[in-house]
């Protein structure tokens, strides 16, 4: 005579509380940085930006390697060392977010950034990257 199993399905809530709340969050703060470098000059724009010195070595962030500040409308970086400089400024570039990061030949170790005005293509752009960002988080819910 066996014993009858028992055949209800185990959930882990608390597992899944979790993963919700992770993608929830991970979309928060994706569409925050995009549409946080729209508009104002903010040093938070480049605080995705990872520098690699070389080949395998694995890239490291910025402020490692450099302060970023706001003066007169444009990003100020300024390199802990000099010979960095070149390896920041391919970092920067590699964001693609359009910076165009210019090595000041009369300030050692200083680089700005110039941040482009939001057009109303950059804008719609930047709606359908959001609108996709947060379809990529329903399904991570939905899942």
């Amino acid at each position: 005579n066996a014993e009858p199993m028992d055949v209800t399905p185990q959930l882990d809530l608390d597992g899944v509380v979790t993963q919700m709340f992770s993608a929830v969050k991970h979309c928060g703060e994706t569409v925050r940085s995009m549409v946080g470098s729209r508009g104002r000059i903010d040093a938070s724009i480049l605080d995705d930006v990872r520098v690699s010195t070389g080949k395998g070595v694995k890239p490291t962030p910025l402020h490692d390697y450099a302060t970023v500040g706001v003066r007169d409308d444009v990003l100020v970086i300024t390199a802990f060392d000099s010979s960095s400089l070149k390896h920041i400024e391919k970092a920067v570039y590699a964001l693609g977010r359009d910076l165009a990061p210019q090595i000041m030949p009369d300030e050692e170790d200083v680089m700005i950034v110039h941040v482009p005005k939001p057009t109303g293509e950059t804008r719609k752009m930047l709606l359908q990257r959001c609108i996709k960002e947060c379809d990529h988080a329903k399904t991570k819910l939905r899942s």
